[in-house]
């Protein structure tokens, strides 16, 4: 029997482990840092010499990059799972030569070959640096580590300052796994909340940096999720009051100026919380 026509389309996972409403939020972040940010800030930079888009718009343009912390969000959820699933019921042991040695051969080898390919043509066929001007930053950028010598974007390839933070996290994720092994549930959920709260601190207050820490409520607040998942713990009342709260999330997502607003912010982080959990369970999303 041959399979449904979208059923073609998804994705061969390595570890075996897929749930369709991921990718569903995969896809809102794209959009977020694609389509709300990147394109038009092109457009109003390049055609309209920065008249175009500002304003209100020009905020809202700008809160595309929270799809980034989408995909963060993503990284602890699809983490902290396999070490959820393992820890929390089963009293399993995770494989963590398995674990860093499938992230090892599945990113190393097309990064290490774009930073070449860049450097090739930055340097002899480009010739925008000098050979000795740019090694120093290939070497940073090699060993996942240029956002934390440099303070910025990589020359090579400036959209892989979130690679590095992904990386950085994946050495963690170990780490802060082994809270899943407590087995007071409410203690973790608590650990997590704080740990979340906490390290909140570094986005209020610590613009500064690029580093892991930086980033790591986000982390948390996926691991968290992973938790709550496994624990199959669901919206409280009738399914469509978790699809109600993840299709509003979804539509005011995108209209909450949170780039330069404290309490944006808060209320984004918030709508992407609730917009990522629904997603994730309620049976009505999940059908869409």
């Amino acid at each position: 029997m041959s399979k449904p026509f979208l059923e073609r389309f998804r994705r061969i996972t390595s570890s075996g482990f897929y749930l369709p409403q991921v990718d569903g939020l995969r896809f809102v972040a794209i959009f977020m840092v694609v389509c709300i940010a990147h394109i038009p800030n092109f457009i109003n930079q390049k055609i309209f010499n920065g008249n175009f888009v500002t304003g209100y718009w020009w905020q809202f343009s700008l809160d595309g990059v929270f799809g980034v912390q989408f995909f963060f969000i993503i990284s602890g959820f699809v983490l902290g799972y396999h070490f959820a699933k393992k820890y929390i019921h089963n009293n399993g042991k995770a494989d963590l030569k398995n674990y860093y040695l499938r992230r090892l051969t599945r990113m190393e080898p097309p990064y290490l070959l774009a930073l070449i390919i860049f450097f090739i043509a930055l340097v002899f066929i480009i010739k925008k640096y000098e050979f000795t001007e740019l090694f120093p930053h290939f070497i940073a950028s090699f060993f996942y580590v240029h956002n934390e010598v440099y303070n910025q974007h990589s020359y090579l390839m400036p959209v892989a300052w979130t690679l590095e933070i992904e990386i950085q996290f994946y050495i963690l994720a170990p780490l802060l796994a082994l809270l899943y092994r407590l087995k007071k549930r409410e203690l973790r959920w608590s650990i997590f909340l704080f740990l979340i709260i906490t390290s909140s601190y570094y986005w209020f207050n610590i613009w500064y940096g690029m580093h892991v820490f930086k980033f790591l409520h986000y982390f948390l607040c996926g691991m968290l999720m992973a938790d709550l998942y496994v624990e199959e713990i669901k919206f409280p009342g009738p399914p469509w009051v978790g699809f109600i709260v993840g299709i509003a999330s979804l539509i005011l997502l995108p209209f909450i100026i949170g780039y330069y607003s404290t309490s944006g912010y808060i209320i984004k982080y918030i709508l992407m919380i609730l917009l990522f959990y629904s997603a994730l369970t309620n049976k009505w999303l999940i059908k869409i």
